[in-house]
C-alpha cells in the first residue's frame, strides 16, 4: 500500500514540474516552433488562414461595391499555432494597424499581412482590394434639351434617357455610345444630330472634342464663350477623358464628332493622320503665332508645314511637402528647412528620412508613377544638365537611311548618359528587403504606381516629395480641396532638378510631346475658315494668359503675365522657368516624328530599380536600348523618306 502512495506521489510531481516547465501533462508538443497543443488535445499547425480571399504565390485580389468602405483582416484571417499577423499599408510594416480593420478607398487598395512568429516575419501575403469606384455619366446636348447626369459604379450599365432631345434646327438621331458598354470611367455621351432641311449652315458653328485629363477644358469653354460673345458664333467644348484613345477612329471614319480637337499623341500618330488627308495644313496661320521658344516652335512642324498647333508648356520637376522640410534633420548638404538644390543635398534629404528623422507616420522619401515613366522626366533633365550639347543632338539626329554600322550610338550610349541614368539609380536606392530588392526611398510597388495613385499618396502624407509638373494642382485640386480644405495648410511646393554637379544649373524638362490643337477634314460643320479663326484667337496673348491662370500650366505661346493673380505654387512653377536651363525631347527632324527616338527608358528604370546598383548593368541596359532602336530604325525612316 505504501509502495502505491508513493508511486502516485511521484507521479502527481512529476506532471507538476512538467506543467511548470510548460509542457502538459498530457503529451509534449513538437519541436522546432512548427505546431502547438489545443486545448481540445489536437495538435496546430503554424500558419494563416484566409476564410473567403483565394491566395496564390502570397497573393490576392478582391473586388467589394463601393458601398463597402473598409474591410476586416481580424474577420478574415485566422493565425494558428504560434503565429500571429499583422495587417500593414506597406511592404515594410512602417504603418499597421492594431485593429486590423482598413479603410478602402475608391480605385485601388493594396495592404500587407505579415505572418508574425515573435518579432520574424515568416511569410508577406499582398492583398489588393478594389472598391468600386462611382463614375459620373453626363450629357452634352450641344445646345439641344437638357439630360440629368448619371451615377454609375463601375462597371454598371448608363440608363438610356427615355426622352427624345430636341434642338433647335436639328433633328436628334441617335446617341454617340453604346449603353451596354460598362462604365469604367468618367464619361461624356454625346447626341448626333442631323441638321434640318433648309439650314444652310451660316458658317458660324464649331465643335471642339478636348482631352479632360490633367488640364481640364474649363479655360477652353471660357475662350470659346467669349469668342462667341464677340463674333456671334456657335462654338461648343465637348470634355472627353477617352480622347485620346478613340482619335485615329474618329478621324478616319465618314463623319467625325468635331471640327477640332485638343489632344496628345506622338508626333508619328498626327503626321500620319496628315499624310492620310484627315487633319488640315496649318500653314495659314503660322504667321499668327509667337512662341515663347525658337525649338519649341519646330514642333507640330512636317516638312516645313504647320500640322499641329502645340499649346502647353509644361515644366516637370519636383513637388515637397515644406512641412516635413521643416522638421527633417540637416545631413549633409540638406538643410533643414529648405528643399536641396544639389543632387547630393537630395540623395542627403532621403538619408535624414530614412535613418535620422523621428518619421511618426512612416513618410518614405519619394512617391512617383513607376507605371507610367515619370521618373522619365527627372532623368532627362539630368541628362540635358550634364550634357545640353548632346542631348540636343540626340533628338535633332539626321533622317540617316540605315544605321548598319552604329553611326549614331554613341549619341545614346555616352558617359554622361550613363552618369544621369546613375544618379537616378542612386536616387531610387535599390535595397535588398526580405530576399528581394526594391526602390528604399520610395514605396516597394512604386514601379508599379500610376502618377495619380503617387501625388495622392503625396498629398496624404505617406511620402515627402513627389514627381509632377506644373499641372500638379490642377489635375489634383479634387484631392487637394478634401485633404486640406484650409488653403492656408496646403504648404507644397515646386522644385526643378537639382544641380548634379559643381558648375550646372537647375534643370526643368517641359514635357513633350504636350497637348495641341488640330482641325480635322471630316468634322461635321467642315469650316475650315472659322477654325482658324478661333485657333488665332486662341494664340493671341489674352488667351495664352487665360489658360496659363486658369490651368497653373504655362501657355507655349509668347506672353507676359504677373505672378500676383497666382497661387503660389503656380508662381514658383512660372520663376523656375525663368531661372533654370530647360529641356524638351522632340524636334521637327524625321527620326524625332517617326517614334523611333522614343526608347523605353521607362522600363530600364523598373528593372534597375529591383537589383543591385552596378555599372555594368547600366551600360547593358543602355546597350540593349540602342539595339532595339537600331534593328527599328530603317523602317521607321522609310516611312517618312
Amino acid at each position: 500500500m505504501k509502495n502505491k502512495v508513493c508511486k502516485r506521489l511521484i507521479a502527481v510531481l512529476a506532471c507538476t514540474a512538467l506543467c511548470l516547465f510548460g509542457v502538459g501533462c498530457g503529451g509534449l508538443s513538437s519541436g522546432g516552433g512548427n505546431s502547438t497543443q489545443s486545448s481540445s488535445g489536437e495538435v496546430e499547425t503554424d500558419g494563416l488562414t484566409f476564410k473567403t480571399l483565394t491566395i496564390e504565390n502570397n497573393e490576392a485580389s478582391v473586388v467589394f461595391p463601393n458601398a463597402v468602405t473598409e474591410f476586416s483582416f481580424a474577420n478574415e484571417v485566422q493565425a494558428t499555432g504560434n503565429s500571429t499577423f499583422q495587417v500593414s499599408q506597406d511592404a515594410y510594416g512602417t504603418q499597421t494597424y492594431l485593429t486590423k480593420i482598413v479603410p478602402l478607398e475608391e480605385g485601388d487598395n493594396t495592404y500587407y499581412v505579415f505572418e508574425m512568429q515573435g518579432t520574424e516575419v515568416k511569410s508577406t501575403y499582398t492583398i489588393k482590394i478594389r472598391r468600386r469606384p462611382i463614375f459620373t455619366v453626363a450629357f452634352n446636348m450641344q445646345g439641344g434639351t437638357a439630360i440629368t447626369e448619371q451615377e454609375i459604379e463601375e462597371g454598371g450599365l448608363a440608363t438610356m434617357p427615355d426622352v427624345t432631345p430636341e434642338r433647335n434646327g436639328y433633328t436628334f438621331v441617335d446617341w454617340n455610345f453604346d449603353f451596354s458598354t460598362p462604365i469604367t470611367e468618367q464619361t461624356t455621351i454625346t447626341p448626333n444630330w442631323e441638321r434640318e432641311t433648309g439650314d444652310d449652315g451660316d458658317g458660324n458653328t464649331l465643335q471642339i472634342h478636348a482631352l479632360d485629363k490633367g488640364l481640364g477644358t474649363q479655360w477652353l469653354s471660357e475662350s470659346a464663350k467669349k469668342f462667341n460673345r464677340q463674333y456671334g458664333t456657335n462654338i461648343t467644348v465637348v470634355p472627353d477623358e477617352g480622347l485620346y484613345g478613340r482619335l485615329d477612329t474618329l478621324l478616319t471614319s465618314k463623319t467625325g464628332n468635331a471640327d477640332i480637337y485638343f489632344t496628345f499623341s506622338t508626333e508619328r500618330q498626327w503626321v500620319e493622320w496628315y499624310a492620310g488627308g484627315y487633319i488640315y495644313d496649318l500653314s495659314d496661320i503660322a504667321d499668327n503665332i509667337t512662341y515663347r521658344n525658337a525649338d519649341y516652335a519646330k514642333l507640330g512642324v512636317f516638312d516645313g508645314k504647320r500640322i499641329t498647333m502645340p499649346y502647353s508648356y509644361a515644366p516637370t520637376g519636383f513637388v515637397y511637402n515644406q512641412d516635413y522640410i521643416d522638421v527633417i534633420p540637416s545631413c549633409g548638404e540638406f538643410t533643414q528647412g529648405t528643399f536641396p538644390t544639389t543632387w547630393q543635398g537630395l540623395l542627403d534629404l532621403c538619408y535624414s528620412i530614412n535613418n535620422i528623422w523621428y518619421n511618426p507616420k512612416g513618410a518614405v522619401p519619394m512617391s512617383y508613377g513607376g507605371a507610367v515613366g515619370d521618373i522619365e522626366y527627372i532623368f532627362k533633365g539630368l541628362w540635358a544638365q550634364l550634357d545640353p550639347t548632346g542631348f540636343k543632338a540626340y533628338y535633332n539626329q539626321a533622317p540617316l537611311a540605315n544605321v548598319d554600322n552604329n553611326e549614331n550610338k554613341a549619341l545614346l550610349v555616352n558617359d554622361n548618359v550613363k552618369k544621369a541614368v546613375r544618379k537616378i539609380v542612386e536616387l531610387i536606392n535599390p535595397q535588398e528587403k526580405n530576399g528581394s530588392y526594391c526602390p528604399s526611398n520610395a514605396d516597394a510597388n512604386a514601379t508599379a504606381m500610376s502618377n495619380l495613385e503617387a501625388q495622392v499618396k503625396f498629398i496624404n502624407g505617406y511620402s515627402v516629395f513627389t514627381i509632377s509638373g506644373a499641372w500638379f494642382e490642377n489635375e489634383m485640386k479634387n484631392v487637394i480641396a478634401e485633404r486640406f480644405p484650409n488653403e492656408a495648410d496646403r504648404n507644397y511646393h515646386f522644385a526643378p532638378v537639382p544641380i548634379a554637379e559643381s558648375g550646372k544649373q537647375s534643370t526643368v524638362y517641359v514635357n513633350t510631346p504636350s497637348e495641341y490643337f488640330m482641325v480635322a477634314k471630316n468634322g461635321k460643320n467642315k469650316n475650315f475658315t472659322l477654325a482658324k479663326a478661333f485657333l488665332r484667337f486662341l494664340a493671341t496673348p489674352e488667351q495664352a494668359q487665360t489658360f496659363h491662370l486658369t490651368t497653373g500650366t504655362p501657355c507655349a505661346m509668347q506672353y507676359e503675365i504677373s505672378t500676383d493673380d497666382m497661387t503660389v505654387f503656380q508662381a514658383e512653377v512660372a520663376n523656375v522657368l525663368k531661372t533654370s536651363q530647360v529641356a524638351f525631347g522632340a524636334s521637327d527632324q524625321i527620326p524625332s516624328l517617326s517614334d523611333i527616338l522614343r526608347v523605353d527608358f521607362n522600363t530600364m528604370f523598373q528593372q534597375l530599380a529591383t537589383r543591385p546598383l552596378a555599372n555594368e548593368t547600366i551600360t547593358s541596359l543602355l546597350e540593349s536600348l540602342y539595339v532595339t532602336q537600331k534593328n527599328n530604325w530603317e523602317d521607321a525612316i522609310a516611312r517618312f523618306l
